[in-house]
C-alpha cells in the first residue's frame, strides 16, 4: 500500500523522551506485507550431531538439572514422576502456584561461535492457566547474559503431551548457551525428553554459488541487496547519501536470488521454524521509491525481525507521528531509547516513520 504524505519540513516538531539511533524498515506477512521507502531529495536440521544434554529423559533422576528457582519464594516444587511420563520410566514435573515466573536449567553449559544453529526440542504436558518455555540462556563471557530465553517457544493452558521445538541462531558475542524450560503463573508441568543438538552453521545454509549482491537502479537512486545478511543498501543518486542497514538477528537466511524488469526476487529461510519465504523488492521506474512484499506460509514465526533498520548518521533526525508529530536529532544523549506501539494513543499513531538529513530524507510506510 502507499499513501501520499505532506513535505517533512512541514511536520511539527517538539522535544521528546522518546529515541533510537536507527530507523526501522515496516513489513507485514500476506497475508499481505507491504513496506514503501521513499528518499526526499532536494533447510535446517539435517545435519543433526550428538546429543548435548546429558539426562534429558530423566531416566537418571534429576541429575543433570539445577535445582527449581521460582520469583516467589516456596511457590514451586520439583519432582520425578513415575506415573505421568511421555517415555521411559519417569519424567520431571514442576508444580508452580505463584503468579510469578519459576524456572528450570540444564547444567550443561554448550561452547557456541556466532552463526551455529541448534536445535532443541522437549516432550511437554501442561495444566493449570500458567506458561511453559523452551529457550536457552545465552552467555558472553563467564558470567555475562546476553539473553535470558534465546529461541524461545511457549506453551499455555491445557494441554496432552506435545512436542515442543525450537531452532535459533547464535548471535555475535555469544560464547556458549545452558538450556532451560521457564514458566508464569499457576500451572502443572510435566517434561520429558529434552534434546539439544547442533544443527549445523548459517554460512552452511547459503548457497555457496549465490552472487554476494544485487542491484535495482533507476535515474534517481540505487537498491542494493546484500545476500550474506539480507540487508540493503540504498544511494540516493541525486545528493549522494547513502542509507545503509544494520542486521539484526541471523534468523533468515537468503536462498535464492534474481534480479530482472526492475524487480528483485529472493527465497528466505526462516531458521526458527523452516519455513520459507518470498521476498520481493520494486524499484518504481522513475521516482526515488521502492516496495518490500513479503510472502510467507502460516508456519512462519512471528515476530518477524524483518526488514533490518536503516541506520541514522550523528547529523540525522527522527520523524516519528507520536500523537501529533515529533522530530528530534539522534545524537541527543536526553533521549533514551524505547519500543513504541502501533497505533496506540501514546505511540506510533500513524502508519509512517522516517529520518531526515538536511534536505534529504528517508520515510517508510
Amino acid at each position: 500500500m502507499r499513501t501520499g504524505s505532506a513535505p517533512l519540513s512541514s511536520r511539527p516538531r517538539c522535544g521528546s523522551a522518546l529515541g533510537a539511533a536507527a530507523f526501522l524498515g515496516l513489513l507485514t506477512l500476506r497475508v499481505g506485507i507491504v513496506a514503501w521507502v521513499a528518499l526526499a531529495g532536494g533447510g535446517v536440521g539435517q545435519l543433526m550431531a550428538a546429543e548435548l544434554i546429558s539426562n534429558g529423559g530423566f531416566e537418571a533422576g534429576l541429575a543433570g538439572w539445577g535445582p527449581l528457582w521460582t520469583r516467589e519464594p516456596g511457590a514451586g516444587d520439583l519432582a520425578l514422576d513415575a506415573v505421568t511420563r511421555h517415555a521411559g520410566k519417569s519424567a520431571a514435573r514442576v508444580v508452580h502456584t505463584g503468579r510469578q515466573d519459576w524456572s528450570l536449567n540444564a547444567q550443561a553449559r554448550v561452547p557456541t561461535r556466532s552463526g551455529d544453529v541448534f536445535e532443541m526440542s522437549a516432550r511437554v504436558r501442561l495444566t493449570g492457566e500458567g506458561s511453559v518455555t523452551l529457550c536457552a540462556v545465552a552467555y558472553s563471557g563467564p558470567r555475562g547474559v546476553v539473553d535470558w530465553s534465546l529461541g524461545q517457544r511457549s506453551v499455555q493452558g491445557e494441554h496432552g503431551w506435545q512436542r515442543v521445538v525450537t531452532r535459533f541462531v547464535v548471535p555475535d558475542g555469544v560464547s556458549a548457551i545452558q538450556p532451560r524450560l521457564i514458566g508464569v503463573g499457576p500451572a502443572t508441568v510435566w517434561v520429558d525428553d529434552v534434546s539439544l543438538r547442533a544443527a549445523g552453521t548459517v554460512g552452511g545454509l547459503r548457497p555457496p554459488d549465490l552472487p554476494a549482491e544485487f542491484a535495482l537502479a533507476n535515474d534517481r537512486v540505487v537498491v542494493r541487496f546484500h545476500t550474506g545478511d539480507a540487508t540493503l543498501t540504498v544511494v540516493d543518486r541525486r545528493r549522494g547519501t547513502t542509507w545503509e542497514q544494520q542486521a539484526m538477528s541471523q534468523g533468515l537466511v537468503v536462498t535464492n536470488a534474481r534480479a530482472a524488469g526492475g524487480e528483485l526476487r529472493v527465497g528466505l529461510l526462516q531458521v526458527a521454524t523452516g519455513a520459507g519465504l518470498g521476498l520481493t523488492v520494486r524499484l518504481d521506474p522513475e521516482r526515488p521509491e521502492f516496495t518490500v512484499t513479503a510472502d510467507g506460509s502460516a508456519d512462519v514465526a512471528l515476530p518477524l525481525r524483518f526488514p533490518h533498520p536503516f541506520v541514522s548518521g550523528p547529523d540525522t533526525r527522527l520523524i516519528i507521528p507520536l500523537n501529533e508529530g515529533i522530530s528530534y536529532p539522534v545524537t541527543d544523549e536526553a533521549v533514551a531509547p524505547t519500543r513504541l506501539i502501533a497505533y496506540g494513543g501514546h505511540g506510533i499513531c500513524m502508519g509512517f516513520w522516517g529520518v531526515v538529513a538536511g534536505e534529504a530524507g528517508l520515510m517508510t510506510i
